[in-house]
């Protein structure tokens, strides 16, 4: 499986699946959603974590042709990433408002 999508788009394909009351994840594309906010996304954010881990340790064998590095630091970067991600898409969709 391959991410085409930053994880804001994953989000915003999430609520257009859900709004249809269709309950498969935009990224693995199982049937796991459960029509509840706070499980489903953190499925999805779940689900684009492993893929990212995915894709460094695919990256890691066509560079290196093994696994070379299944740390705590890979798996902490890959989580601030994400992390930087999820609040990107807060600051774009959820501004405070200035007025107050």
């Amino acid at each position: 499986m391959r991410l085409t999508l930053t994880l804001h788009d994953y989000l915003d394909k999430y609520i257009d699946i859900v709004s249809a009351d269709k309950t498969w994840c935009p990224i693995c594309y199982e049937q796991v959603l459960q029509l509840d906010r706070d499980k489903d996304i953190k499925h999805v954010i779940s689900c684009y974590k492993e893929m990212k881990i995915e894709m460094n340790f695919r990256e890691q064998v066509r560079l290196y042709g093994e696994v070379m590095d299944i740390s705590k630091v890979l798996l902490r970067r890959i989580d601030d990433m994400v992390q930087e991600e999820i609040t990107a898409y807060h600051i774009k969709y959820f501004k405070p408002d200035k007025s107050g």
